[in-house]
């Protein structure tokens, strides 16, 4: 049988399938579509969707060909929560954002629980208002939505974190009117 039509025997020719790639490094030696079966699977990754089989499709993945090995990543971007030397040798960093909702882990309140849906005005991973639905994940509302730190049941600008300056505005109304 001559796979490749070169005019040599697979027995004897050293790349059966003609793609360039050695049989003794081509995981589909008899295929010239695919050289490469990164997670074992039996399918190559030019058809596989996720080719460290990581659960995390290719496409999600942050590091598409490195498995999570075990490794937490609680929002399914293939990037771990945490990531030792070992991680770190395989090319991977820890993710940032654990809970993939766009507040860094070092400012969010709640690092594994996403936002979802809930407006957080300050990005401090505490939703401005908090549902019942929203408690039932973990999470609690924000008692300073603009993170100005006047809690928001005594700021009458709750939501334009100037606290100082808001709290004046008032009183030079009041004062307006009293003047007139």
């Amino acid at each position: 049988m001559d796979t490749d039509k070169d005019g040599v025997p697979d027995a004897l020719d050293t790349d059966d399938d003609g793609d360039g790639v050695a049989d003794g490094k081509d995981a589909f030696s008899l295929d010239a579509t695919e050289t490469l079966d990164t997670d074992g699977d039996g399918i190559g990754n030019n058809a596989d969707t996720d080719d460290d089989g990581d659960s995390v499709l290719d496409t999600a993945d942050a590091f598409p060909i490195v498995g999570l090995g075990g490794l937490s990543d609680t929002d399914g971007d293939g990037r771990p929560n945490d990531c030792d030397s070992n991680c770190q040798s395989l090319g991977m960093t820890a993710d940032t954002d654990d809970d993939g909702d766009m507040v860094p882990d070092s400012d969010d309140a709640y690092p594994l629980i996403a936002l979802g849906t809930n407006l957080d005005t300050d990005m401090d991973g505490r939703p401005d208002e908090c549902s019942s639905d929203c408690q039932s994940l973990g999470l609690a509302a924000d008692t300073d939505d603009d993170g100005d730190g006047v809690l928001d049941y005594e700021d009458p600008f709750p939501l334009l974190g100037t606290a100082t300056q808001s709290k004046q505005i008032p009183e030079r109304i009041n004062l307006l009117r009293v003047s007139q």
